[in-house]
C-alpha cells in the first residue's frame, strides 16, 4: 500500500514536467514567427488546449514583449481581451497591468476606441484589485495621462494631489518634481501664469539642490517660455547670465533666438545681433530666411535703413532660390511684421514710392483671414502701418477701407482674449474649490481611519478573518470547478484538411500584412515622391492588387494611407521640433497645407494645439 502514493507523486511529477516543456515549447515559437504570419494564428489556436496556467505563461511572456508596432500591439490588446475571464483573480489583475500599458501605447498610435478602454482597465483595478505602492502609482500616472488627452483637468488634479503626497512620504524626489512640473503645466494650460511660474520656479530649485545636472535644462524651458508670455526680458537675460548658457548645450540654439529677442524688446539691438549671431553660427534653421528677417529687425529698431534694406533684400533671394522665382509680387505673412515695419521706416524717411512698393508686396498677406491669437496682433499692427501711409498721402478711401477691416480684426481680438481670459477665470475658480474640497475630504478620512482602528477589536479582527478565509476557499473552489467545466467546453474538435484551408490567410490580407511592414520598418513613406506604381515595384506586385488590399484593409485610399503612417512620425517628433514646415518635409509632405490638414485630421488638433497640450507629457516621460 506505500507504493501507491510512491506512484502517484511520481506520475504528477512526470505531468508537471509534461507541462512545462510545452509552455517553453510555444514560447519559443511564439518568439519565432512575426504577429502578421499564418503562423502565429495557428499557434493561437493551439494554445487554447492547453491549460489555463500554461495559457497564463504564454500570453505573459507575449504581452511582455515591448513592441511599438501598432499591429503587434493590436494582437496584444486582442489577446487579453479574449484570454482574460478564463484567469484567476491574481492572473487578471497581471494582464489588466499590461494591458493598461498596451491601450496607452495604441493611444499614442492615433486608436480610437484605446483611451477609453485603458481608463475602463486603470478604473478596474483601481476598484476591484489591491495594488502595491509602486502599481498604484503607475495606474494613477497612466490615467492622468487619458485624462489630460481628453481635457479633463478637473479630474485630473485630484489624482495629481493625490500622487505628490504618496510620493512626498515615500522621499521620492524625482516623481515629486514630476508631480509638481504636472500641476504647474496645468495652471499654465488655465492660464494662471503667475501661478505656474511659482511651482515652476520650485521645481527647478530642488532640481539645483538634488544636483540633477541632466534634468536643469528640461524645467528651465518653461520658466523661460512662462517670463517671456509675461514680457519680463530683464528677468530672462538676468536668468541666463546667471547659469552660463554657453555651458547647457540641450538649450541652444532656441536660447539664443530667445535671448536675441529680449536684447530687442529691452533696446539693445547690439545684443541682439550678437546672439542670432552665435545662434546661425552654431545652427542655421532652414535656409537662413529668418535669419536674414530677424536682423534686419534689430536695425529696424535703430531706424537704419540701408542696414535693414540689406538684410531684407538677402531674405528675398533666399525665398527666390527656396522657390525658384525670377519675380516676386507678393510675400507670404512670415514677412509681413518686417516688411510692413520697413515700409513705414521708409514712409518716415520720405520714400513714398519705395513704401508703396515694399506694401504691395505684403498686403495680400495683411488682408488673409487668420484664426491665431498671436497673428491676429501682427496682422493689426501692419494693418495700421498701412493705413498711417494711405494716411500720409492723402488716400482716405482707401485708409477708411482699411481702417474698418483691421478694426473688425481687432473685435474679434478682443473679444476672444476676454472669453479666454474669462473661461481661464472660471477654472481657477474651480481649480482653488476642488484644491480646498482636497484638504477636506483628506482630514475627514485621516479622521474616520483613526476611529475605525479604535474601535476595532484584536479578537473581532481575528474572528472576520476565519470567517472570511473560510469562505475565500468554498468560494475559490466552486469557482475552480466552474472554470475548468467552461474551459473544456471551449476546447475545439480536431480541424479536418478541408477547415484547415478555410482558415488560411486570404491572399489580400498577406500582401497588405507585407505592405504595412515594410512601409513602416523601411521607412518608405518619408519619400516625398512615393506613388503607388513605386510601392508596388517594391513589393514585387502590380498597383491594381495593391490598391485593392489598400482600399480594403484600411478603408481608405493610397495616399490617406501613406499620409497616416507620416502623421504618426510627426507626432512622435513633433514636440522637440523647432521648425513645423520643415518637419513636415522631414515627414515626406510636399506642402505644409497638406501637414497641417491631415494632422488636424488624424489627431484632432492642429500642430500649434497639440504641441501645447503635450509638454507635460514629453517632459514627464509620458506621451498622449
Amino acid at each position: 500500500m506505500k507504493v501507491f502514493p510512491l506512484i502517484f507523486l511520481l506520475l504528477c511529477f512526470g505531468c508537471t514536467e509534461q507541462k512545462q516543456r510545452e509552455t517553453t515549447y510555444f514560447t519559443n515559437c511564439f518568439d519565432s514567427v512575426s504577429v502578421s504570419s499564418p503562423a502565429f494564428d495557428s499557434l493561437l489556436i493551439n494554445i487554447k488546449k492547453l491549460s489555463r496556467r500554461q495559457q497564463f505563461e504564454i500570453l505573459l511572456n507575449i504581452t511582455s514583449c515591448n513592441s511599438e508596432d501598432y499591429r503587434y500591439l493590436q494582437k496584444q490588446n486582442r489577446l487579453i481581451t479574449e484570454f482574460i475571464p478564463f484567469f484567476s483573480r491574481k492572473e487578471r489583475k497581471e494582464m489588466l497591468l499590461k494591458g493598461m500599458i498596451i491601450s496607452w501605447k495604441l493611444d499614442r498610435h492615433g486608436d480610437i476606441n484605446a483611451m477609453s478602454e485603458g481608463i475602463r482597465r486603470c478604473e478596474e483595478l483601481e476598484k476591484e484589485y489591491s495594488l502595491s505602492k509602486e502599481e498604484n502609482w503607475e495606474v494613477k500616472k497612466i490615467k492622468v495621462s487619458f485624462l489630460n488627452e481628453q481635457g479633463k483637468y478637473y479630474k485630473s488634479l485630484p489624482i495629481l494631489y493625490e500622487l505628490l503626497e504618496e510620493h512626498r512620504e515615500a522621499r521620492k524626489v524625482a516623481l515629486i518634481i514630476e508631480d509638481r512640473s504636472a500641476i504647474a503645466t496645468y495652471f499654465t494650460r488655465l492660464g494662471d501664469m503667475e501661478k505656474a511660474l511659482s511651482i515652476y520656479e520650485d521645481v527647478y530649485g530642488l532640481v539645483l539642490d538634488n544636483k540633477m545636472l541632466n534634468m536643469q535644462s528640461a524645467y528651465l524651458v518653461p520658466i523661460i517660455n512662462i517670463l517671456y508670455d509675461l514680457e519680463r526680458y530683464n528677468k530672462i537675460v538676468d536668468l541666463y547670465n546667471e547659469i552660463n548658457i554657453d555651458s547647457i548645450v540641450s538649450l541652444l540654439p532656441s536660447t539664443y533666438s530667445i535671448l536675441s529677442t529680449c536684447y530687442l524688446r529691452l533696446q539693445k539691438p547690439d545684443s541682439a545681433r550678437y546672439y542670432l549671431a552665435k545662434m546661425d553660427k552654431i545652427s542655421r534653421r532652414g535656409d537662413g530666411i529668418a535669419y536674414c528677417c530677424q536682423m534686419a529687425e534689430t536695425y529696424l529698431a535703430e531706424e537704419r535703413e540701408d542696414s535693414a534694406a540689406f538684410y531684407l533684400n538677402e531674405a528675398i533671394k533666399k525665398y527666390k532660390i527656396r522657390n525658384k522665382l525670377d519675380h516676386i509680387t507678393s510675400l507670404p505673412r512670415y514677412f509681413m511684421p518686417y516688411y510692413s515695419e520697413y515700409a513705414s521706416l521708409l514712409l518716415r524717411n520720405g520714400k513714398v514710392q519705395q513704401a508703396d512698393k515694399i506694401f504691395r508686396l505684403v498686403e495680400p498677406s495683411m488682408k488673409q483671414p487668420v484664426v491665431e491669437f498671436e497673428r491676429m496682433k501682427e496682422q493689426i499692427d501692419a494693418l495700421h502701418h498701412y493705413i498711417s501711409f494711405y494716411r500720409t498721402t492723402k488716400q482716405y478711401d482707401k485708409a477708411t477701407d482699411l481702417l474698418i477691416y483691421r478694426d473688425s480684426i481687432q473685435k474679434v481680438y478682443h473679444e476672444n482674449k476676454i472669453n479666454r481670459d474669462s473661461k481661464n477665470a472660471i477654472a481657477r475658480f474651480e481649480n482653488q474649490e476642488l484644491v480646498y474640497e482636497n484638504k477636506i475630504t483628506k482630514l475627514k478620512l485621516d479622521a474616520t481611519t483613526r476611529i475605525s482602528g479604535v474601535a476595532l477589536g484584536i479578537v473581532v479582527i481575528l474572528l472576520i478573518l476565519v470567517v472570511v478565509c473560510l469562505l475565500t476557499i468554498i468560494f475559490l473552489w466552486r469557482q475552480c470547478r466552474k472554470r475548468n467545466k467552461q474551459i473544456m467546453d471551449l476546447i475545439p474538435q480536431p480541424v479536418t484538411p478541408e477547415q484547415s484551408e478555410n482558415t488560411d490567410i486570404d491572399l489580400q490580407q498577406k500582401l497588405y500584412d507585407f505592405a504595412v511592414k515594410e512601409v513602416i520598418r523601411k521607412k518608405i513613406f518619408l519619400d516625398k515622391e512615393l506613388t503607388l506604381n513605386k510601392l508596388a515595384k517594391r513589393l514585387d506586385t502590380n498597383r491594381s492588387v495593391l490598391s485593392a488590399c489598400i482600399n480594403t484593409y484600411a478603408k481608405c485610399n493610397f495616399n490617406q494611407w501613406i499620409n497616416s503612417f507620416r502623421i504618426n512620425y510627426a507626432k512622435e517628433h513633433i514636440v522637440s521640433s523647432n521648425n513645423f514646415e520643415d518637419l513636415s518635409k522631414e515627414s515626406g509632405f510636399n506642402s505644409y497645407n497638406t501637414f497641417c490638414s491631415c494632422f488636424k485630421k488624424h489627431i484632432g488638433k492642429t500642430p500649434s494645439e497639440y504641441v501645447k497640450i503635450h509638454k507635460y507629457d514629453s517632459s514627464s516621460g509620458i506621451e498622449t
